[in-house]
């Protein structure tokens, strides 16, 4: 089972073993600033990050975990959230995106989009979701957008200086 940590601005912790951990290490500035070497064709490890939140929500599968570093994560350019979950994990082992513990992880819609975080996949169920340690911040219509999943756990999670819902939460 592959274990990888990310680097920030100080030392990467030892992490607990999971079935696959894909780590996040964009630095990132109020202004959007991305660390050097951070692109969403990389594989998420420590020396080869991705760039966006997005490219890890895209790949997960049943059991996976997202470690997320301390900073701020802009909304990517041309879309309207800052991810959107359209994978979900099963009964035991949820998809989960969880902030490292080296600080606040903030996802910032900058007023742009619509939600900070959206988890809906339109017509079908996205199941067994985990947000943990997450501040959504600047969404037009809200903070955090859950929609058609029978099992979301959001955990420590802030919804601040948002235009409309903290959260909110609806099956159908």
């Amino acid at each position: 089972l592959p274990k990888v940590s990310v680097p920030n601005c100080s030392e990467a912790a030892i992490l607990p073993t999971v079935k696959l951990m894909v780590v996040l290490s964009l630095i990132a500035s109020p202004f959007g600033d991305i660390s050097a070497g951070a692109a969403d064709t990389n594989p998420g490890t420590e020396a080869r990050p991705f760039k966006t939140i997005q490219k890890a929500a895209d790949i997960v599968n049943a059991g996976d975990t997202v470690y997320i570093k301390a900073a701020t994560y802009p909304r990517p350019s041309g879309r309207s959230r800052v991810v959107e979950m359209q994978r979900g994990g099963s009964s035991g082992a949820p998809v989960t995106l969880q902030a490292f513990g080296d600080g606040e992880v903030i996802l910032d819609n900058e007023g742009g989009g619509d939600w900070v975080v959206y988890v809906n996949a339109r017509y079908r169920q996205v199941d067994s979701v985990v947000l943990r340690g997450l501040t959504a911040r600047g969404g037009v219509s809200g903070g955090l957008f859950i929609r058609n999943s029978s099992y979301t756990l959001v955990d420590h999670c802030k919804s601040i200086d948002n235009g409309g819902i903290g959260i909110y939460i609806d099956w159908g």
